[in-house]
């Protein structure tokens, strides 16, 4: 019957679970770098929460609206500069790693000049468009100077963000954590200071000059760990490297197209209709929750989709599935106990950026809801990511993107709250289409290895190969 078929996997995969937790090596090694970066992070989550609460009591409800707009919509050109690169640096690192030190050399080489050149070229242009970002897209005038004050933000995010992605190929977790707690320890004490000197416009300030810091800090990490494998970064493989940024990079940049730029948009749908930046506070306000419950997820992630890759291209479909089995587990049993907890202390908690936004629970709620999605989505997303179909991803974020403004243009009334219900919904689906795709796709793969089919628009070239 269809649903002795759906449930299943459901089973096989909870075995897995079991399995890989009672005797497999593989979560050892995920274990000891999740917790190199989980003191630092939860560390991190928490000084970024309370810096966030000192800083919207500092720009009141509307100032604290109208900054977590100018950093989404920075983060929504940033995506462009960041062309994807982070997580191609991240592959290939893992599947190359030290068995060809000399094309992980060329690969970085190629990485790093790609990131300068976009974050270069999309910074510039957000610097000239910021005038009619301000008036004709986010129908405030008075946005134009802190908007440019903060457009050196997208250049210092693209290339730390393609820094952290080599740390995280290079599976040097330890080091991630140090410098994403220093990034943390920084971005607070800046933007704090700027808050309290210059409202809004030292608020960016503060925060485009600690990502500047950020990038300088985890250069000397990532330095570091380049001389440690006596590595030599190169320029002279771009032409036979090319490959990478179109079976990696580009699918990665589309799918981050349907992202963060979504989210952006169908916010500033809600600004233009309404004008109401008090809701979209609230808003923004339950959205540091939000990157708070994900935070397991997040480390979980970010060790696990090097590992998944490398298990991929050199070892073989039990691996990686025991790996994904592990990731589902965590992140379920991380997202929603806490997610339930919130909710029954949302009030409570909206109170926190000030009295006027106790009354907003509901919105925390569905924020609450979304995030338990996304951390069920994130392990599926994974593995089609490391198998190599990313155009696939980038399909199934086509349609989450459809449905998130589908459903925000049918609850445009009701303001954030409807923003809030509809991204919960988008994700709900998601989850479903996803979940659908990756079960058929394991079962269709060979037992021997999970890549023999796993890249359809690449030749045999473009498979890492070890130096002899």
């Amino acid at each position: 019957m269809w649903t002795t078929r759906l449930i299943q996997p459901v089973h096989q995969m909870a075995g897995r679970v079991r399995r890989f937790a009672s005797s497999s090596h593989l979560l050892k090694g995920v274990a000891r770098d999740v917790s190199w970066i989980g003191g630092g992070t939860i560390c991190s989550r928490l000084l970024g929460l309370v810096s966030t609460i000192y800083i919207a009591r500092w720009l009141g409800v509307d100032g604290f609206g109208r900054y977590g707009m100018i950093l989404a919509t920075l983060g929504t050109l940033g995506v462009f500069a960041g062309a994807g690169l982070g997580i191609t640096a991240t592959k290939f690192i893992a599947e190359t790693g030290v068995k060809n030190m000399h094309r992980t050399g060329q690969i970085l080489g190629l990485i790093f000049l790609s990131s300068a050149a976009t974050g270069i070229g999309i910074t510039v242009i957000a610097f000239l468009l910021a005038p009619w970002i301000s008036t004709q897209v986010l129908a405030d005038p008075t946005l134009l100077y802190p908007l440019r004050v903060s457009t050196a933000l997208i250049f210092f995010n693209t290339i730390n963000g393609v820094q952290l992605g080599a740390l995280a190929g290079f599976q040097a977790f330890k080091g991630v954590a140090v410098v994403s707690l220093c990034a943390t320890i920084i971005t607070a004490a800046f933007s704090i200071i700027g808050a309290y000197a210059g409202g809004l416009v030292g608020t960016c300030a503060g925060v485009t000059l600690a990502a500047a810091v950020n990038c300088v800090v985890t250069h000397a990490g990532l330095r570091a760990q380049i001389r440690w494998r006596k590595i030599r970064l190169s320029l002279s493989g771009i032409l036979q490297n090319r490959h990478i940024l179109l079976s990696v990079s580009l699918p990665s940049l589309l799918s981050g197209l349907l992202v963060d730029p979504v989210n952006w948009l169908c916010a500033a749908m809600v600004v233009h209709q309404s004008g109401n930046y008090h809701q979209m506070g609230a808003y923004y306000a339950a959205n540091q929750w939000m990157t708070a419950l994900l935070f397991l997820p997040g480390l979980v992630a970010n060790v696990v989709f090097p590992r998944l890759s490398q298990a991929v291209a050199q070892l073989g479909r039990s691996d990686a599935l025991n790996i994904m089995a592990l990731n589902i587990g965590i992140n379920a049993a991380a997202t929603i106990p806490p997610a339930l907890a919130l909710s029954l202390a949302s009030g409570a908690i909206m109170g926190l950026y000030g009295p006027e936004l106790s009354s907003e629970w509901q919105i925390l709620i569905f924020t609450l809801i979304a995030a338990a999605l996304m951390a069920m989505a994130s392990p599926l997303g994974t593995v089609i990511a490391a198998s190599g179909r990313m155009w696939i991803g980038m399909t199934l974020n086509v349609a989450w993107a459809a449905s998130f403004i589908v459903f925000t243009v049918l609850l445009l009334g009701y303001g954030a709250l409807g923003l809030a219900i509809a991204r919960a919904g988008a994700y709900a689906l998601h989850v479903g289409w996803s979940s659908g795709y990756v079960v058929w796709l394991v079962r269709l793969l060979p037992q021997s290895r999970l890549n023999h089919a796993a890249l359809p628009l690449a030749s045999e070239d473009d498979h890492p190969q070890s130096s002899s």
